[in-house]
C-alpha cells in the first residue's frame, strides 16, 4: 500500500489557493440555494431545459462543472425536466406522482432535503439508499459539505485512484459503492500532514494533477498502475549545513532520469559517418535538468518552513515566469524576510550548487 508522498515528492508545493475560484462558485451556489430556500423551492426553480439558466439543475451541472462533472447523465436523472422543443414537463417514472409536476417535485424536494440532512450527519445508510441518482447525489454532497466528501463521482475514476494506492488494479472491488470508495480515498488524504488540511475539492484537484492518466479511463479494463513519480529523484542527496542547501548530488547514471548525457549517442545523431551535436536538443535537456533541481530546492524550502505555513505557501520557483530577476527561487526566512536563491547547474550532470543572494 502506498501513500501520497510515494507518488509525489512535490506534494508540499501544491498550492491549495488555486481553488479560490472554485470555492467562490461553490459558496455562491450554496448562498443561492440554502436549505431554507430548498424547503420552499418550486419546480420552476429546479428543472432543467428552460431557457432560463437560473435553476438548481443547470447551476449544479453546468455552473459548478469545475467542482466535478456530472454531464453525460440524462435529464431523467434529475427526476423531471422541461422538453426544450415542446415546453412539456417530463416526469421520470420513479418520481412521477399522479402526472403532477407539483406533486412530483414535492417528492424530489423531500429527497434532496433528506440527503442533505444525511450528508450533514455522515449517515452512510441514508446516503447510499437515497433515491437521487448517484452522480447528482454525490455532487450535492460535495457542494454542501466539501470537507466531508470528494468532488469525484465517476466509479471508474475512483477505482483508478484506489488502484494506485492499493497497488492493485482491482482494489475498487473491495468497496461496495461510491460512498465507501470516497471514504477510502479520504483516509489516504488524512494520513498526510499537509493533505489532511485540504477539503474534498482541493483533494480532487490534486488527484487529477498527480494522475492525469485517469482522464483516459473508460472502463475497468483501462485501469493500470502508475509508476512512482519520485523514482527519478530518489537517488538525489541533499546536503544541508547550517539550515541551508549547500549542494545536491545528481544521479550518477543519467539514464535513470531519462535525460541523455550531453555527449550520449541519444543526443548525437550520425550524419554520413560523422557525428553532429544537436545544440538545441542539448539546451533543452540542460533546461530540464535545471528545472528538476529547482523543484528540489523549492521542496526543501517548503519543508524548512513547515512550521510557518503562510510563508511556505508563498515559496515560488520564479524562474518559470521571469528569467530576468537574477535568481530562481523566492523563499523566506522565519522572520518573514525574503530569501532569493539562485540555482546553478553544471553541464557535466555531476553537481548543482545554490547560493543565497544578498
Amino acid at each position: 500500500m502506498k501513500k501520497l508522498s510515494d507518488f509525489d515528492y512535490m506534494l508540499i508545493e501544491f498550492d491549495a489557493s488555486r481553488n479560490k475560484e472554485i470555492e467562490y462558485l461553490r459558496q455562491q451556489f450554496v448562498n443561492q440555494y440554502p436549505v431554507s430556500f430548498i424547503e420552499v423551492m418550486q419546480y420552476k426553480d429546479y428543472i432543467l431545459g428552460q431557457k432560463n439558466r437560473d435553476n438548481f439543475c443547470y447551476q449544479i451541472e453546468v455552473g459548478l462543472r469545475k467542482l466535478g462533472s456530472i454531464q453525460g447523465a440524462t435529464s431523467k436523472n434529475f427526476g423531471m425536466y422541461q422538453d426544450r422543443n415542446t415546453g412539456k414537463i417530463i416526469l421520470a417514472d420513479k418520481w412521477n406522482v399522479a402526472n403532477s409536476p407539483e406533486l412530483t417535485f414535492n417528492k424530489i424536494r423531500k429527497a434532496i432535503l433528506r440527503l442533505i440532512e444525511d450528508g450533514k450527519m455522515n449517515n452512510r445508510h441514508g446516503i447510499i439508499t437515497s433515491e437521487i441518482s448517484q452522480m447528482l447525489r454525490y455532487k450535492i454532497l460535495s457542494v454542501y459539505f466539501p470537507t466531508m466528501y470528494l468532488s469525484v463521482f465517476s466509479e471508474n475514476h475512483l477505482n483508478f485512484f484506489l488502484a494506485q494506492f492499493y497497488e492493485d488494479s482491482n482494489a475498487g472491488d473491495q468497496f461496495s459503492g461510491i460512498y465507501d470508495k470516497q471514504m477510502g480515498l479520504i483516509s489516504f488524504k488524512n494520513e498526510h500532514p499537509v493533505a489532511r488540511g485540504w477539503n474534498g475539492i482541493e483533494f480532487m484537484t490534486y488527484l487529477y494533477r498527480v494522475f492525469p492518466q485517469v482522464n483516459s479511463i473508460k472502463d475497468k479494463s483501462d485501469i493500470k498502475l502508475v509508476s512512482n513519480l519520485v523514482d527519478s529523484v530518489k537517488s538525489r542527496k541533499q546536503l544541508v549545513m547550517n539550515g541551508e542547501i549547500r549542494s545536491i548530488k545528481k544521479l550518477s547514471n543519467s539514464r535513470k532520469q531519462n535525460i541523455p548525457r550531453e555527449n550520449s549517442e541519444e543526443n548525437v545523431p550520425s550524419v554520413k559517418g560523422e557525428t553532429k551535436i544537436d545544440f538545441a536538443e542539448r539546451q533543452k535537456r540542460l533546461n530540464e535538468i535545471g528545472s528538476l533541481d529547482e523543484e528540489i530546492v523549492v521542496k526543501y524550502e517548503k519543508n524548512r518552513l513547515a512550521n510557518y505555513p503562510n510563508l511556505a505557501r508563498n515559496v515560488k520557483q520564479v524562474s518559470l515566469t521571469d528569467d530576468s530577476l537574477g535568481y530562481d527561487i523566492r523563499s523566506y526566512n522565519e522572520d518573514g524576510t525574503e530569501r532569493q536563491i539562485e540555482v546553478k547547474s553544471t553541464s557535466s550532470l555531476k553537481s548543482k550548487k545554490t547560493g543565497i543572494l544578498p
